[in-house]
């Protein structure tokens, strides 16, 4: 890991904590919970998982959700207030 000056920092953990690190690092790469899934157990949820998406694309056209447009927008404006 680097720190905000940039700085490189090394981490040894384990259990739940090691879990975590690795859950944050894959959003980091484009990875989801999903991804590592087994076949199996990817079978157990793929309803609940579409269920999930349908109510998500409805609450987009309503607008309840941003677009990623608008989304983008406000990471840059929040990037910019941050630097």
């Amino acid at each position: 890991a680097y720190d905000l000056s940039g700085e490189e920092d090394e981490y040894e953990a384990d259990g739940l904590l090691a879990r975590a690190i690795q859950h944050e690092y894959d959003h980091l790469e484009g990875i989801l919970f999903i991804d590592r899934l087994s076949p199996t157990s990817l079978m157990t949820v793929r309803d609940d998982l579409d269920a999930l998406e349908r109510e998500f694309h409805g609450s987009r056209q309503r607008g309840t959700i941003p677009g990623d447009d608008a989304i983008t927008a406000r990471l840059i404006e929040l990037e910019t207030l941050r630097a």
